[in-house]
């Protein structure tokens, strides 16, 4: 009988596999494959919490810009109500 002892560990923020093995055996590939893929989901948390951030600046900048867009409209209607009613195309 073979006993595995595995164990997953939190080190400033990293995942990391830990196995503890009374032999050598096939399980091997399978926890380089776990560490892998620890690897990868935090790769994929970071690129998240960045596309995040990107996507709540690119918000403030919409709103942004619609705040000066109605700010502009507003002066050009008041410009166009300022306008000479009579006044002739030349």
């Amino acid at each position: 009988m073979i006993c595995h002892k595995f164990a997953i560990l939190s080190e400033g923020g990293a995942l990391q596999l830990q196995a503890s093995m009374t032999t050598t055996s096939i399980l091997d590939p399978v926890a380089e494959r776990i560490e892998l893929l620890l690897a990868k989901y935090e790769a994929l948390v970071q690129t998240n919490r960045l596309l995040t951030e990107e996507i709540e600046a690119v918000r403030k900048e919409r709103d942004s810009l619609q705040s000066r867009l109605k700010a502009a409209r507003a002066r050009v209607d008041d410009l166009i109500e300022r306008l000479p009613a009579n006044r002739e195309a030349s």
